[in-house]
């Protein structure tokens, strides 16, 4: 066999998988591109840093003046965004990731150390809304690592903090918010 011909076959055999490729699932080839090797991280892609042109996010008036778009700036320095000092129970902060994600830790970052209530994690993917752990109290520390979502293996598109009781506190400059996830 001449390099030509080998070269061809090549050139036919790469073309071919590359089609099959495209029409069936192989399990120990992806052309997908794929986070940490499928670990937990915040340094994944929408985990931390500036993502306000990556993750849509939204809330029902539990922020003051400032809005909710700071919190994902990638500054846990900002001192633009608040709570408005309410009851808790009722208020949503969104986040449209866009595509699935799997979050198994979140941290908030504050200017001191007051709480908001008791809050849950939820979330979907176009459908009804799936808890995401168990409940837990909002603030409390100036860093807050919460762990609720630490048994998820569900990568959601849609993940929503959903307040339940308490009261939120319109004393600390809400900083940031950041996620330890995987990219589905």
């Amino acid at each position: 066999m001449g390099a030509s011909m080998i070269f061809r076959f090549l050139i036919v055999f790469l073309i071919s998988f590359s089609i099959a490729e495209s029409q069936y699932s192989f399990p120990h080839y992806s052309a997908k591109k794929s986070t940490t090797s499928g670990t937990p991280s915040y340094d994944n892609p929408m985990g931390m840093g500036d993502r306000q042109s990556s993750i849509a996010e939204s809330d029902n008036g539990a922020f003051g003046t400032g809005g909710i778009a700071p919190i994902i700036n990638g500054s846990r320095t900002d001192e633009t965004t608040w709570f408005t000092s309410q009851t808790a129970s009722g208020l949503e902060i969104t986040f449209d990731f866009g595509a699935p994600q799997i979050i198994t830790e979140i941290t908030w970052y504050q200017s001191s150390t007051a709480e908001h209530g008791t809050w849950i994690i939820q979330a979907h993917n176009g459908g009804t809304w799936n808890d995401v752990g168990s409940s837990f109290t909002l603030g409390g520390a100036t860093t807050q690592v919460i762990t609720a979502p630490s048994s998820n293996t569900t990568g959601y598109r849609y993940y929503i903090l959903v307040g339940l009781s308490g009261t939120t506190s319109d004393g600390p400059y809400i900083h940031e918010i950041e996620f330890k996830l995987v990219a589905e």
